[in-house]
């Protein structure tokens, strides 16, 4: 979730066993991928438990030579942030890592994903006049 814009800064929650969370804590830093249309069998991939989640999917570094490791899926992303860790807070079962955002980038489609529940939607656009 966005945390703040001045320090730009996104929040992420993980459990505390999470094997994503132990990268993250010795690497200091991760990269949020923002899905989007075309992007579903990744999404059901990196929801689950599994050793290597990037085994049979494109990506790549999206920093270049910048130093940075953060990993872009190659289809199907709707954006894609890097952050460096500022803050790990456990609470309970979870930690909250609190990430200072270094560069946003732009991916592929332009339909973004959401996921909640074990479902995947597809929102639309909606004119300004229809929302108000």
């Amino acid at each position: 979730m966005a945390l703040s814009d001045s320090p730009p800064s996104l929040l992420i929650s993980f459990m505390t066993t999470s094997n994503t969370l132990k990268q993250i804590r010795r690497s200091g830093e991760f990269g949020v991928n923002a899905m989007g249309l075309g992007g579903e069998s990744a999404v059901r991939r990196f929801a689950t438990k599994a050793e290597d989640k990037f085994a049979g999917v494109l990506w790549h570094s999206p920093g270049g030579d910048t130093g940075y490791s953060g990993a872009m899926l190659s289809e199907g992303v709707f954006g894609y942030a890097h952050c460096r860790v500022e803050n790990v807070i456990e609470v309970g079962d979870h930690a909250l890592v609190v990430g200072h955002i270094d560069d946003i980038l732009p991916g592929d489609v332009s339909t973004p994903l959401l996921y909640a529940q074990r479902a995947m939607w597809f929102p639309q656009a909606v004119p300004m006049e229809m929302a108000r």
